[in-house]
């Protein structure tokens, strides 16, 4: 038997997931690891001058667009945010079929 709660409750776990996708930030992969701003570093080197990683910039297409890993994030995020609606819509169906089949 299909219980409409574990419907309610797998929606708010994945929007909890959608969520905790955000704030999306323009030059997000512009920063190392280590938290240090890669936005004015030399261009001739591909090591982060506070920690010396390997630093990998993420370039945008257009001016104004998101990099790579955020637009796939995002892409999650959208995924999740209707897979929780879906949920949230079968929980309210079988919730209101119960009701009316009890009538």
């Amino acid at each position: 038997m299909l219980d409409q709660y574990w419907f309610f409750v797998s929606a708010g776990l994945l929007f909890l997931a959608f969520y905790f996708q955000f704030p999306f930030k323009e030059e997000e992969a512009w920063h190392c690891s280590c938290g240090y701003d890669l936005s004015y570093m030399n261009k001739t080197s591909d090591k982060c001058p506070e920690c010396g990683q390997d630093a990998k910039l993420e370039w945008s297409v257009t001016i104004g667009g998101y990099s790579g890993p955020t637009k796939k994030r995002l892409l999650w995020a959208i995924f999740l945010f209707v897979g929780s609606f879906f949920l949230l819509a079968v929980g309210l169906l079988i919730r209101f079929i119960r009701q009316v089949a009890s009538v």
